[in-house]
């Protein structure tokens, strides 16, 4: 908060105050039920500079703030400037030009020839009426009293008259008399109660000429400090006190010596806030899940365990949670599940196992941090067998719709083939007509586990179907110990034209 003890003369600077017009920028202000159809319009708070003005007088202060609105095509900005005297700038404006978010900045100036302290504060009149905080500020004149040319000197009564007069019209300080002001500074506080350090108000004395300076402190209207320093032309002094409940006051430097004083004030306030307890620690849980009992092929064979990780709440900022899985025999590598604000405080994990023999696989999570947790045992049985690849069946149907003019039909031919474990089977087409043309068709099919696939081949209408009886087969041949099928078969004739 800004204020000191000139605030009886404000109304007397503000009647001194000259302008100097420039252009501005607004700051946003909620304009209720304004027009949907007017475009959004922002202001900050003006600022004043300077803020504070010690020194010799007349001083100019300039008042600024931006305005930022959205604007599409032509927009007229109008503003004026309220003061604290009760008095308001002429409506001013300006043209705003373009598409999309933009800022303008507008401005007045202000010469002040006397004591004042007061503030300003932007309003904008159109495209919507809002207006802003008030930016505060003060001006002290230091008090300088110019020279005076000294009057002609009387004549001497008597010729032997000792004094000897100065020439006429040389000028003749005039000592000023002795006089000071005060200025004060109470900041604002908010949070914990006692502050650890106190709240400090700072008076800044300022003289005319250099004198000693007796001061008090008063606040609330009890004095609680005083002193007494030399000044040569200002000096800063300090006054530090402990609140312990939340309160407004008024804290007054107030001058006792020389007689010419003028004390200044300012007024604050202190809202002391509730300390919150810290929040629980977050604690962490889990549980896994085991895959179903595996029987078949293990060359090897992946069993994927699953599992859950819960939290009781996320941290501001997130929480990172530490774990890992484990079992007889088994420690995994740490791995970290982070959860972010807004996230669910549960997520699914999962974990592969390679298996190459027969037993029982366990697996279970180990949570390291924050704090520690174990999740339940999570078990499978795998029982390994010998690999088995067997192909089943060879069928085959006719589509006489695709027959082309002299050629047999079109021929679509299935096999199933069943494996007991994850495995790669390669396999061939072989087909040999009656005219001892023969068509060989690679293939190839990959599983998980045990499986039963359908591997097909298509042979198109042509002449290779069209004579007489024609032999199929299908063979496995990546493992060469698995029995192929084989089947003679006389391809109907196609409907004649």
């Amino acid at each position: 908060m800004i204020s000191s003890g000139l605030a009886r003369l404000a109304a007397v600077g503000a009647a001194a105050l000259t302008v100097a017009g420039s252009g501005l920028v607004a700051t946003p202000a909620a304009a209720a039920g304004a027009p949907a159809k007017k475009p959004a319009v922002s202001v900050s708070t003006p600022t004043a500079s300077p803020q504070r003005h010690f020194g010799r007088c007349p001083a100019t202060v300039t008042f600024s703030a931006k305005v930022r609105l959205k604007v599409k095509g032509t927009t007229t900005l109008r503003y004026r400037w309220l003061r604290g005297d009760g008095s308001t700038s002429a409506v001013k404006t300006r043209t705003v030009k373009g598409s999309g978010t933009k800022t303008v900045t507008v401005a007045e100036k202000a010469t002040f020839t006397k004591d004042v302290a007061g503030w300003q504060a932007l309003q904008v009149v159109s495209p919507r009426k809002l207006t802003t905080k008030k930016a505060y500020f003060s001006v002290a004149c230091d008090g300088t009293v110019k020279l005076r040319p000294a009057e002609p000197a009387p004549k001497p009564k008597k010729p032997e008259a000792t004094r000897t007069p100065e020439p006429a019209g040389k000028p003749v300080a005039v000592k000023r008399p002795a006089f000071a002001k005060a200025f004060v500074h109470v900041p604002d506080y908010a949070g914990e109660c006692p502050p650890s350090r106190g709240l400090t108000a700072k008076g800044l004395i300022k003289v005319g000429r250099p004198t000693v300076v007796t001061y008090r402190w008063i606040r609330n209207g009890k004095v609680v400090g005083q002193g007494k320093v030399k000044v040569v032309r200002d000096r800063t002094v300090t006054y530090t006190f402990t609140p312990t409940e939340s309160h407004r006051g008024r804290v007054t430097l107030d001058i006792v010596s020389p007689r010419h004083g003028i004390s200044g004030h300012d007024g604050y306030a202190v809202k002391c806030a509730k300390e919150e307890p810290p929040p629980p620690p977050v604690e962490v849980a889990a549980s896994a899940t085991a895959p179903e009992d595996y029987s078949g092929a293990c060359p090897p064979v992946t069993r994927v365990f699953t599992g859950t990780v819960s939290v009781s709440r996320i941290d501001a900022g997130g929480t990172a949670v530490q774990y890992r899985w484990a079992g007889p025999d088994f420690v995994g590598p740490t791995e970290t599940l982070t959860f972010a604000e807004g996230d669910p405080l549960s997520k699914d994990v999962s974990h592969p196992v390679q298996v190459t023999e027969s037993g029982v696989v366990q697996r279970w999570i180990e949570v390291l941090s924050p704090g520690t947790a174990v999740s339940n045992t999570a078990e499978t049985q795998v029982t390994c067998e010998a690999l088995q690849i067997q192909i089943l069946n060879l069928q085959r149907s006719y589509d006489v719709s695709a027959c082309t003019p002299g050629n047999g039909p079109a021929i679509n031919f299935t096999s199933r083939i069943r494996v007991n474990g994850p495995v790669r089977v390669e396999y061939r087409w072989e087909f040999l007509n009656g005219s001892g043309v023969e068509i060989t068709v690679p293939g190839s099919v990959e599983t998980t586990g045990p499986d039963t696939v359908t591997v097909s081949h298509r042979l198109e209408s042509s002449s290779f179907t069209n004579t007489g009886i024609l032999r199929a087969r299908i063979s496995v041949t990546s493992h060469p110990d698995v029995r192929s099928i084989v089947t003679d078969f006389s391809p109907p004739p196609c409907p004649s034209a």
